[in-house]
């Protein structure tokens, strides 16, 4: 999820999520490579597509996947920014 906490203690039913494929990718302005450690906890690598910005109903969310370290972290709210035209 990429919305603020407050947002999800609220208990609206939604989150605002990105999409993550883990196939390729052709834009590395627009999309963040994500390999996997013990520190984000995903098992394969994978790319967060910034510009797919969605709202979904809580209880579509799967499983949890795992948490962006800094580093990617930082790459995707750039991108964000951008496509969103934000300071």
């Amino acid at each position: 999820m990429i919305q603020a906490d407050f947002i999800t203690q609220t208990g609206l039913g939604s989150a605002i999520v990105l999409a993550m494929t883990t196939g390729s990718h052709g834009d590395d302005a627009l999309h963040v490579s994500i390999e996997p450690s013990k520190l984000n906890g995903l098992n394969q690598a994978g790319v967060v597509k910034c510009e797919q910005i969605m709202t979904v109903a809580v209880d579509r969310l799967e499983a949890y996947s795992g948490i962006l370290e800094q580093r990617y972290l930082e790459k995707v709210e750039h991108a964000l920014k951008m496509i969103l035209v934000l300071r």
